[in-house]
């Protein structure tokens, strides 16, 4: 450092550079996980001008500063400075109480100015401000082009989280002490970012939308199966919909979380802005292609988005009526394979599924209490369950899988299975199989060894795909003419 630097107080901007996001869009994702009834004012709010969206987003949100994704190399260096004697002043557009509370949590600023719901505190309103706090030089922190216009006059810039070509742009401008990086090294809002905020490993899912036309037996029916992909294809881009939203609801219970803080919006690497956008231009993807299904399509995909939505908003807060809620989102993929292709409602398959779906539901809260309890116990982050829960969600989701077996025994008996098959008497090798799945899953719950995504984990278990291989083959023998069996 230079001679005599530690006398020239330090401004740091908060939004992009102090944090990896940006306290507006914080907040506004706080008011759909916390208080949805209030979005409609978002539009009226913003008539009055940002300084004041920010204040009344303030005022209505309960926003936590230790959940926010900090720039950890620059707090180390910014207390290094502090510890030098120097002077910080947080300098942010973002609403002054909150900023505040950040202030407070870090207790290294000396000072805090920022925008008060008449001015919003950027640029050159910014620059005015510290020019006549300070009255003399100082260095500047910050990330974007709105603080070029500070750059440009402090004496010293310093760049966090900011892209090349603006690094670039500022030496030419202004003397530019130190640059750090964004997270992991990477640019902000990158395409891989995009593709991750997606989901499209989760896609995988929706191929339940076919289930209905193969046990049908008309898989081979090529208009059928066109218009199944079609829906494929809605659903697919109606749950990535439904993801963004789900990952901007759930910001501060992700960071908390061992594995989900590195999601895009938790760890700051995609901003909550491009969230905003993705959200909806999905959705309306998603619709125009169910437009080219029969009309009830579009119900059942604006039913799932409804239900969906209610469930990371509120519902998956809710003991018991959040795996019953994603029992259902599951099943609604089978409804909408059977609306799709018209192929009729068959109570034995969507009775089967909902118990199916229900037991991996229970395993999924089962895994995530059996990590609270390692982690000391207590309640689990942002669920209505506690680790003593452990025994008895185990208990209600293994009943669900042998009530799932039953149902399966139930249709192997029917007049049904005669129409379909011309040896349903193999069927019946199927229900060791399920029954064998079903306590495999249990088993490893109780060992702590299930993911807590139990459709992640079936995809990637090398036991579920032969057993999947397994019962495909009973199903193919089961269906062909008796010439092909000896």
């Amino acid at each position: 450092m230079a001679p005599g630097s530690t006398s020239v107080p330090l401004c740091v901007d908060l939004d992009g550079t102090l944090i990896f996001s940006d306290l507006l869009y914080e907040s506004l994702a706080g008011l759909m996980g916390q208080k949805p009834w209030l979005l409609p004012l978002v539009p009226w709010w913003m008539l009055r001008g940002r300084a004041a969206l920010k204040e009344r987003l303030a005022q209505a949100v309960d926003l936590d500063p230790a959940s926010l994704p900090y720039h950890r190399e620059l707090i180390e260096w910014l207390r290094e400075e502090k510890r030098s004697g120097r002077t910080l002043v947080l300098a942010t557009g973002s609403d002054q109480r909150l900023a505040r509370r950040v202030a407070e949590h870090l207790g290294i600023f000396d000072d805090v100015v920022a925008s008060d719901g008449v001015r919003n505190l950027k640029a050159g309103v910014k620059l005015e401000r510290l020019e006549k706090l300070i009255g003399g030089p100082f260095d500047y922190v910050g990330n974007g082009r709105a603080d070029l216009p500070v750059w440009r006059k402090c004496r010293r810039a310093i760049m966090s989280n900011a892209s090349a070509a603006l690094v670039e742009r500022t030496r030419a401008e202004a003397t530019v002490e130190r640059v750090f990086p964004g997270p992991e090294g990477a640019p902000r809002g990158g395409l891989a970012a995009v593709v991750r905020c997606l989901r499209p490993q989760q896609w995988m899912k929706n191929l339940l939308v076919f289930v209905p036309l193969v046990a049908s037996h008309r898989l081979l029916d090529s208009a059928s199966l066109v218009k199944t992909a079609e829906a494929f294809a809605a659903f697919c881009l109606c749950a990535s919909a439904v993801y963004v939203v789900n990952d901007m609801v759930d910001l501060p219970a992700d960071r908390l979380h061992p594995t989900k803080r590195n999601r895009p919006f938790a760890s700051g690497s995609l901003s909550l802005a491009a969230g905003l956008a993705l959200a909806p231009a999905a959705g309306l993807l998603s619709l125009a292609v169910a437009s080219l299904l029969p009309p009830l399509s579009t119900a059942v995909l604006t039913a799932y988005f409804l239900l969906s939505t209610a469930y990371s908003l509120w519902l998956k807060r809710k003991a018991l009526v959040d795996v019953f809620t994603l029992a259902s989102l599951y099943t609604f993929r089978l409804l909408m394979g059977h609306v799709a292709a018209a192929v009729p409602f068959s109570p034995w398959l969507l009775s089967f599924s909902f118990f199916v779906f229900l037991s991996l539901a229970y395993s999924k809260r089962a895994a995530e209490l059996h990590r609270v309890r390692q982690q000391g116990g207590g309640p689990a982050p942002g669920r209505e369950y506690r680790d003593s829960d452990l025994e008895l969600v185990t208990l209600f989701g293994a009943a669900s899988g042998f009530a799932a077996s039953l149902v399966l025994t139930m249709y192997l008996s029917s007049e049904r299975v005669l129409e379909l098959y011309r040896r349903p008497m193999l069927l019946w090798l199927l229900f060791p199989l399920v029954l064998y799945w079903v306590t495999r899953i249990w088993v490893l719950v109780h060992r702590g060894q299930m993911s807590e995504d139990p459709i992640d984990f079936a995809l990637r278990d090398r036991v579920t795909w032969a057993l999947a291989g397994l019962g495909a083959a009973i199903l193919i023998l089961a269906t062909r003419p008796p010439g092909w069996l000896p």
